[in-house]
């Protein structure tokens, strides 16, 4: 005896052997279908967070199989970069699943660039169903940042035997009182004293300033421990970030654990065209 099992193009045979109805995926998204959704950078959050639509999914009938649909790049300018995606997942015996797309501040001088992602529903799952879905992005208005943060710090101790009375000492160099004085390119001091707070780090935020040459000038405020005389080093530490642009860190000696004061330019900062900075070591 033969057993003859036939099917139309919306129907397909399971592991069971029974027909079953091809599902069709409905696609939307939380920015609307058919909108092109345009993405200004420069206003994103910090951290490289930006502008995140959902993309639903919606089936005609319970999918059989945990499903996954693929989210993916099919056309425009932007690289890998500048977006993700979380791809969407059906799960077993269910109708619906989310997935999402996420444009990224990237800090890259790119101008405008499109994107195009596509949700393919017979693309990345191991069961048959028709539909698709494409979701549009302008991204314009580069993140171009005119804030570069520098950390000052000289951590560490030093322990030698006193004869005087006899015992052992141990400094704390962060006992030290280092602030940070920014200069303008004829050496005045412009005020800026967010990194003269007695702190161990001192920290500063400089942001917006003029194009021109700036030095970061090291004020030693005050030293307990120079009566001690051991006249050992006493190094700190500079590191410095522009976010997305430049980083780097550097040590200055200039200093001991004898010094009972001073102020030495460890550095220069030029900026150009509002963002583009450069630190160099003195």
């Amino acid at each position: 005896m033969k057993l003859f099992v036939s099917c139309d193009d919306e129907e397909t045979i399971d592991y069971t052997g029974i027909n079953t109805v091809i599902p069709t995926a409905t696609f939307t998204s939380s920015a609307g279908n058919g909108t092109t959704v345009t993405v200004a950078e420069s206003t994103l959050i910090s951290g490289e967070e930006a502008a995140t639509i959902t993309v639903e999914v919606s089936v005609d009938v319970p999918v059989k199989l945990s499903t996954d649909i693929i989210l993916a790049q099919t056309g425009g300018t932007a690289n890998g970069s500048d977006f993700t995606v979380s791809n969407i997942t059906i799960p077993a015996f269910q109708t619906t699943g989310t997935g999402s797309i996420t444009i990224l501040k990237t800090g890259d001088i790119e101008g405008d660039e499109t994107l195009e992602i596509t949700a393919n529903a017979n693309i990345g799952n191991m069961i048959s169903m028709n539909g698709s879905e494409t979701f549009s992005f302008v991204i314009e208005d580069d993140y171009l940042t005119d804030v570069i943060g520098f950390e000052i710090g000289w951590e560490g101790s030093y322990t030698y035997d006193s004869e005087d009375p006899p015992q052992e000492v141990t400094f704390d160099f962060c006992d030290i009182d280092f602030d940070v004085a920014i200069l303008d390119s004829a050496l005045n001091d412009m005020g800026l004293n967010d990194a003269a707070t007695g702190a161990c780090p001192e920290e500063i935020d400089l942001a917006a300033l003029p194009d021109g040459l700036y030095y970061i000038s090291l004020v030693l405020y005050d030293n307990p421990f120079a009566v001690h005389a051991v006249n050992q080093a006493l190094p700190v530490s500079i590191t410095y970030n522009q976010e997305f642009f430049i980083s780097g860190s550097f040590v200055d000696n200039s200093f001991t654990t004898d010094s009972t004061g001073g102020q030495v330019e460890v550095a220069t900062l030029e900026i150009t065209d509002g963002h583009v900075m450069v630190v160099t070591p003195l």
